[in-house]
């Protein structure tokens, strides 16, 4: 079996190599013949499990392998196999992982079987994403040169290997750890550069599928470290934070991680998606708006925006870790809520024909502060009621407490209202006559004209985003 294992699996990747190579030949451009010794070459964790188990001998092909690409990267014996990165030895690294993951199952045998699931990840699902990903029609880009569909092939076919493997192999793992492994399949290959993608991708799967299967209980907390890596490159490839922003935004994340599990930080990532959907339309309903070089590289919220908008959420989920108190649940539920109204009703109450200032009887313009509008109060109530009924259906909060969050969330919206009207300081551009928000126009100090100077668009989110979640609070104490 042994000698079996040893001449079939070398003449295997011999024959991956030749067939890479006809190809290549017969006129198929390198970035596919590669992906396609790339794709086949997976099949030769079979070979050498079947033949030689958990044993030297899978270590030793491994480490013939993994010179031989050596030598190949060194020496440039085989086109076929050279990287669309001339300084990435991306080959090399597949074999390293391997290689890596052979001596690891000597230690733990039960790595064997995580060890193949990340192998086809990589194969499989990695090969995909490099065809796939590289459709041109609607097939928008996520970072980098990476696309809407390398992530997407990428992560079923990670999920069909690790649910069937997981089938096959008896390998205790439910189909919500199969998924997140999937993810994490593909946020690694997503974020990863210079070809570090084949040992990454190799060895993190590996691990994540390792530590699901041991300890089950994991799963509750897993999703946090499949997705976080392509938040941070999505949202720094975006500017759509700066970076004491996003450190912020991943401590957040981190607390609502411990405190809810998987729950809190979906609900965390379903906040800020919604929050860059009206922010985009509210850019976009300012057609007139210049933009230069500077400002389109502009982060879009500092740590003060991140922290006027997701500080009460963070200290809710810190309480509830503390104390265990589900009402603390409630307030995180609702802070987030409140957040989302207001951004919902700015953004997209900037697309509306008309805007009205209820609390100084006035009509105002778009985008002012205490400026409400139909379309605008609908949109924060709308949104507020979707935000809060998912967090009842993933099981964050009952759909009485959802009730009260969404309450807390709208009448929170009203106050930031109210006093970005009343009380936050307005300015008139001493050159346009424009009123702003801000303290300078046209490369001038504005006249500040009602309001306090120190109350800003920040000072008055934290405001309303605290009221809410106090409010919240009291309810839910006063009805335990």
């Amino acid at each position: 079996m042994i000698a079996k294992g040893y001449i079939f699996s070398l003449l295997y990747a011999v024959l991956c190599v030749l067939s890479g190579t006809l190809a290549h030949k017969l006129g198929m451009p390198r970035r596919y013949s590669r992906k396609l010794v790339h794709i086949a070459v997976g099949a030769e964790w079979l070979i050498l499990y079947h033949y030689m188990g958990v044993s030297v001998h899978f270590l030793a092909v491994c480490l013939i392998c993994t010179v031989g690409l050596l030598l190949d990267y060194i020496f440039h014996v085989m086109p076929a196999m050279a990287s669309d990165e001339e300084n990435a030895p991306g080959t090399v690294y597949y074999g390293v992982a391997m290689s890596i993951l052979a001596i690891a199952s000597l230690i733990e045998p039960e790595l064997m079987i995580p060890f193949g699931m990340a192998v086809f990840c990589t194969s499989l699902g990695d090969g995909a994403a490099g065809i796939f990903g590289r459709i041109n029609r609607f097939n928008p880009k996520l970072l980098g040169k990476k696309t809407v569909f390398g992530f997407v092939s990428n992560l079923l076919i990670s999920f069909g290997v690790v649910f069937a493997m997981s089938r096959i192999f008896s390998f205790r793992l439910s189909v919500i750890s199969c998924i997140i492994i999937a993810l994490l399949s593909a946020v690694v290959e997503l974020v990863s550069r210079f070809g570090l993608d084949n040992i990454l991708v190799t060895l993190s799967v590996a691990a994540m599928a390792y530590i699901l299967h041991a300890f089950p209980s994991f799963e509750e907390y897993a999703l946090f470290f499949a997705l976080i890596a392509a938040v941070v490159g999505v949202v720094y490839e975006h500017r759509a934070l700066s970076k004491s922003g996003i450190v912020l935004a991943v401590a957040l994340a981190i607390i609502s991680n411990i405190a809810l599990g998987n729950i809190g930080f979906a609900l965390l990532l379903i906040y800020f998606a919604a929050s860059i959907i009206t922010d985009k339309a509210k850019k976009r309903s300012q057609p007139n708006r210049v933009f230069t070089p500077y400002t389109k590289r502009k982060s879009k919220r500092n740590v003060f925006q991140v922290a006027s908008n997701g500080a009460p959420a963070g200290i809710s989920a810190l309480l509830l870790i503390i104390t265990g108190n589900t009402a603390f649940a409630v307030c995180f539920v609702a802070a987030l809520a409140e957040a989302l109204a207001d951004t919902a009703a700015s953004g997209l109450g900037a697309l509306a024909k008309k805007t009205y200032d209820p609390f100084r009887r006035q009509v105002c313009e778009k985008g002012l502060s205490g400026g409400m509008s139909v379309l605008g109060t609908l949109s924060s109530l709308g949104f507020a009621a979707v935000f809060v009924t998912i967090a009842a259906l993933f099981g964050a909060v009952t759909p009485l407490e959802a009730v009260i969050a969404c309450a807390a969330a709208f009448v929170g919206m009203v106050v930031d209202s109210f006093i970005g009207s009343v009380f936050q300081a307005k300015f008139v551009c001493t050159r346009c006559g424009k009123m702003l928000e801000k303290p300078t126009c046209c490369k001038k100090p504005a006249r500040l004209v009602r309001g306090f100077g120190k109350i800003r668009n920040s000072t008055v989110n934290i405001i309303s985003n605290v009221f809410s979640t106090v409010l919240t609070l009291v309810i839910c104490l006063a009805i335990a």
